[in-house]
């Protein structure tokens, strides 16, 4: 998406470093939830008292990834 118009270049520069950090950090909880989808898949025959602790996690890091992705939209 093109940055917002504004005569203000700095401003234009600003809008997208802020919309690329918003895109590393999406990136990096989606890294870290198929990580922790892995483990608790290896968990359900291993451990499976450790799962719903997982899922909480999993839970938690999609709501920080939707909350970027409506933030940046």
């Amino acid at each position: 998406r093109p940055p917002r118009s504004t005569l203000d270049r700095s401003s234009a520069a600003s809008d997208v470093y802020k919309r690329q950090t918003e895109d590393n950090a999406a990136k990096y909880f989606l890294k870290n939830i198929f990580y922790l989808i892995d483990e608790a898949k290896k968990d359900l025959k291993n451990s499976p008292e450790s799962v719903p602790g997982k899922i909480t996690e999993i839970k938690n890091l999609l709501i920080k990834t939707e909350r970027l992705i409506n933030n940046s939209s």
